[in-house]
């Protein structure tokens, strides 16, 4: 009659529920609900598979190493300027179609940017134009004071340049100014398939005339030497046998 009552035909649910209670601490059976771990669980599979097909595919355009950087961002690599997240895209889609959107945030992942390396700034200019926002006196300011003697030594290292440039010089004599390039990445190339090449680093050393002397330039690649301090010394000695 109990049963009939609450539209029951047999006892099942009751006996669940008491083996239930046998199994529970609190008389409640803990139960996951598992509708639907088929299809989730293929799903992130897949999700998986497609952000390695698209790490391997930005990869491929080989992202270098900021050479100038290298100490304040070690893990932050580089593609030449020139390249865009939607031309990578749009490479992508003709091997797998895939939303824009999903590969600028797989892309923004790893860590990568498009722009050139900057070149090295003076630390000493650099932390004395940071530190002069702050109200402090100049004249017992230790900051301050390191970058008036800094001031006064390229100052003068400025006006040597310009002295040696306007002196008279033997016929025997050569006077240059010396500077290394920034690191250059070659060949540069437009075409598509530039991007999927590993580049050379190359390295510059420049010796340029302060009079009418031709400029020498001693060039060579990583493959042969860095650009340690006995590597650039180098490059004056080859510089003096020329």
């Amino acid at each position: 009659m109990f049963l009939h009552t609450l539209g029951l035909k047999t006892d099942g649910m009751i006996t669940c529920h008491i083996h239930s209670k046998k199994r529970s601490v609190e008389g409640i059976a803990q139960t996951v609900d598992e509708r639907g771990l088929v299809i989730r669980g293929m799903l992130e599979e897949q999700k998986m598979r497609t952000e390695e097909i698209v790490i391997k595919h930005i990869n491929s355009f080989n992202p270098v190493v900021s050479h100038y950087n290298l100490r304040h961002t070690p893990n932050r690599r580089f593609l030449p300027p020139d390249l865009t997240i939607k031309y990578m895209w749009q490479d992508f889609c003709n091997l797998q179609k895939i939303s824009y959107d999903l590969y600028r945030r797989i892309f923004e992942k790893q860590n990568i940017g498009f722009k050139k390396p900057s070149q090295d700034e003076c630390a000493q200019c650099l932390k004395h134009k940071v530190h002069i926002i702050r109200q402090c006196d100049a004249s017992s300011c230790k900051i301050c004071c390191q970058f008036e003697n800094h001031k006064k030594s390229y100052t003068e290292a400025r006006q040597h340049y310009e002295n040696d440039s306007n002196q008279e010089v033997m016929q025997d004599e050569k006077v240059y100014a010396v500077d290394m390039q920034k690191v250059l990445l070659l060949p540069k190339m437009s075409t598509k398939e530039s991007f999927f090449v590993s580049r050379l680093v190359v390295f510059n050393e420049t010796f340029a005339s302060l009079h009418k002397d031709g400029n020498i330039c001693v060039m060579w690649h990583e493959a042969i030497r860095g650009r340690s301090a006995t590597d650039v010394a180098s490059a004056y000695y080859n510089d003096n046998m020329v």
